[in-house]
């Protein structure tokens, strides 16, 4: 089979960067591969292996010579893979896609990165197919392309960002482990006056487990919470997170997983308290407001609202996105 790159051209800097964090799910990203090498937008993929014993490593640079892949001896972590994944990147974009996701068109990647031209996007959230127990759900999608609207937080896994601009305020925290790593991103993108924009454009569909979430998972969501929270937020908004932490264990049958997670998140919290550097009250108002519209899937706040709000961004991407085809290393 021709190389797409090739044929359409391949230019030695990429436009975006595609990262992918994987860990035993060699066929899942053998999937995601190939509907990344179609896009038509010139690319580079870089995997990053996070300790995968199921042939992973092998299996890609066999049948993809062309990924970079960085692989870990141990365990670090979706964020601490993404991170590094970030930090290899040669583009201004970086698409991190979770490796049991797959792109709906070849549009995809070339539709969402049309958002940047606007300074103050700093993360663009795309559409999220998730089939759920028999049911699709579709998420995270703009109600029209003819405004901007903006979110709270965004699936990291479906996901573009500006590099410079996570770099800036120091990378997803590792801290938190594979859960909340993306509204708490999210809060301090806003405080350096970045937002979430949503795509109207393709979606992304997600393979992923119909099977309610474990006790591990409630334990770390649990803790993630109120360690956003009291990283990011002002005083008198954190008691109700920290309410929304107590709880969140009892609300998916887990209550002990639940309050374990929130005792664990005070202890961290205890550990990385220099860390905390809330946003302002206006702002907090707004991802509040933000929130609730994300649980309920109805969107219309506007990049406007937030804007007067806001510190002063970084420059817009210089793309132009006339560059198609894939790139090789």
């Amino acid at each position: 089979m021709p190389d797409a790159g090739a044929a359409r051209g391949a230019t030695a800097t990429p436009v975006v960067s595609v990262v992918i964090a994987t860990r035993n799910r060699r066929d899942q990203v053998l999937r995601l591969l190939a509907t990344i090498e179609v896009q038509t937008v010139a690319h580079e993929v870089i995997v990053c292996d996070d300790a995968s014993t199921d042939g992973t490593a092998k299996s890609l640079s066999n049948a993809r010579p062309s990924v970079q892949l960085i692989r870990s001896d141990g365990r670090l972590g979706t964020a601490a893979q993404w991170n590094r994944g970030a930090k290899a990147a040669r583009a201004s974009v970086v698409a991190f896609l979770d490796d049991d996701t797959e792109l709906s068109s070849p549009e995809t990647l070339a539709a969402a990165i049309s958002s940047f031209d606007h300074p103050r996007v700093g993360i663009v959230s795309l559409p999220l197919v998730d089939f759920i127990r028999g049911k699709t759900l579709l998420r995270y999608r703009a109600p029209d392309s003819l405004h901007r609207y903006v979110s709270d937080s965004f699936p990291g896994g479906a996901s573009l960002i500006r590099r410079e601009a996570l770099l800036g305020v120091g990378g997803y925290r590792e801290e938190l482990f594979q859960r909340g790593e993306e509204p708490e991103l999210a809060r301090r993108m806003l405080k350096a006056g970045w937002v979430v924009a949503l795509s109207s454009g393709p979606e992304v569909i997600h393979h992923g487990s119909a099977v309610r979430e474990s006790a591990e998972e409630v334990r770390r969501q649990s803790r993630a919470e109120l360690l956003g929270a009291s990283w990011g937020l002002p005083l008198r908004f954190i008691p109700r997170r920290i309410a929304l932490a107590a709880g969140h264990g009892a609300r998916v049958g887990h209550p002990i997983a639940g309050a374990a997670g929130f005792w664990d998140g005070l202890r961290s919290y205890s550990r990385t308290r220099e860390w905390r550097d809330p946003v302002g009250g206006e702002l907090a108002r707004m991802l509040r407001r933000m929130e609730s519209e994300r649980l309920s899937q109805r969107y219309t706040i506007r990049l406007e609202e937030l804007e007067s709000h806001l510190a002063s961004p970084g420059a817009p991407i210089e793309s132009g996105l006339p560059i198609t085809g894939k790139v090789s290393r």
